[in-house]
């Protein structure tokens, strides 16, 4: 299998399933369930489609959580035994058919269980892939991904690419003086404060250290440099609160050459925040010139 091919398979579980939403999700399973139940009902004893059962179970525990794939289970067991009556098939005692509908159903809900854990867990490990352990906001990773796909996007409509790197002053001086609890506690200060000054849409991100990231779709220059100056003046509050002697570097870049690739325009961030520091640090410089 192609590592496309995985890639799109991932996403159609893990992204495309989960947010079906309730009733397209209802809709799809009583579907799956009717053409399963309908194949059930035609095929011979001799050839079995029961493990197709499982197809409503995997998009109902996917799509709703346990309590929809137990649901789910439920009805394959009962659509599975019913067929079994309907194509003919002898019973030779009641007990005989609640014993078989009752084993079929904790097969099937077994099924679900296991699913619903590996799923959950393999969620929370893709989440933790991409989040910043101190922090809590987006890991390097995970911005590049986001910045990679926002550049896409931005070529595909015409939208310039938003960029700041914000980078703590003095930091190095408040880990040596104060230690490295106080200097993990500032970072993360940092953090949410940023967090709470930027939209929900917006992307905010450690790049490593005490250098941030923030991704700033759907706006032009002029926006740009109104966010970059409100973060600029709320975390030097946050710092001032604190009582830590920090204040923080920001670069700026409002990029619309969409032949630029997205390493350019980081470095284009990041020169621009060095002339931040290199010209006395605790402002803004911009470079818009992409």
């Amino acid at each position: 299998m192609s590592s496309r091919t995985r890639r799109l398979l991932r996403e159609a579980i893990l992204v495309k399933l989960p947010n079906l939403g309730k009733c397209r999700s209802v809709l799809l399973c009583i579907l799956m369930l009717g053409v399963v139940g309908y194949l059930d009902y035609l095929t011979t004893y001799e050839i079995s489609v029961a493990i197709l059962y499982l197809l409503p179970v995997f998009v109902a525990t996917v799509s709703t959580g346990l309590r929809g794939g137990l649901v789910t289970s439920l009805a394959c067991s009962a659509s599975r035994t019913i067929t079994d009556i309907l194509s003919g098939e002898v019973v030779s005692s009641a007990f005989s058919l609640y014993s078989n509908f009752f084993i079929t159903f904790l097969v099937f809900a077994s099924f679900a269980w296991l699913l619903c854990e590996l799923h959950e867990t393999y969620l929370e490990e893709a989440r933790a892939s991409r989040t910043d352990e101190l922090t809590g906001i987006a890991n390097r990773k995970h911005f590049y991904e986001a910045a990679t796909l926002e550049l896409d996007r931005c070529r595909r409509f015409g939208k310039p690419l938003n960029l700041l790197i914000v980078d703590a002053d003095n930091f190095k001086t408040l880990n040596d003086t104060r230690g490295h609890l106080t200097g993990d506690k500032a970072l993360q200060v940092i953090a949410q404060t940023i967090v709470k000054n930027v939209r929900s849409i917006d992307l905010v991100a450690r790049l490593g250290g005490d250098e941030f990231a923030v991704l700033l779709p759907e706006i032009g220059p002029e926006e740009t440099r109104t966010v970059a100056d409100k973060i600029h003046n709320m975390v030097l509050r946050a710092m001032r609160e604190n009582g830590w002697p920090l204040t923080c570097s920001v670069g700026a870049v409002s990029c619309q050459d969409h032949s630029a690739s997205l390493e350019t325009i980081l470095h284009k961030a990041d020169m621009a925040m060095y002339e931040s520091k290199r010209t006395g640090k605790d402002r803004i410089t911009e470079d818009n010139s992409c």
